[in-house]
């Protein structure tokens, strides 16, 4: 039969290692979500006023002289596509309320299925 060892105590130099990657850690995720947020590319998710009308989503792409490629799962919800390298200032300035820009948001949002 083993008897049981009392835990040793942890030395300081073995725990300051762990929390001096923590720093590099946030700012690696910062950056990521950043670059997520950050509109940039032609295919943008418009996110207009909150309970907004279909017609007022698709008035504010047109505002920013883009076209509506798909509707999203809620009314307030598009993407949008334009060729103009300001479109997602175009379209903030048109009334959107935020515009994102990444190739899952399109999936993720709009709703699937015939139930529509």
């Amino acid at each position: 039969m083993q008897k049981c060892k009392a835990a040793e105590p942890v030395q300081q130099g073995q725990a300051t290692g762990l929390w001096s990657i923590v720093p590099f850690c946030l700012l690696i995720m910062s950056g990521m979500g950043l670059a997520m947020l950050w509109p940039r590319g032609s295919y943008l998710l418009v996110v207009a006023p909150p309970l907004s009308s279909p017609a007022a989503t698709m008035a504010i792409i047109a505002g920013a002289d883009g076209a509506l490629v798909q509707q999203g799962r809620f009314d307030w919800l598009a993407v949008a596509y334009s060729a103009h390298p300001d479109f997602a200032a175009r379209l903030q300035a048109s009334g959107a309320v935020l515009v994102l820009a990444s190739p899952l948001t399109a999936g993720c949002l709009i709703e699937s299925g015939a139930r529509r």
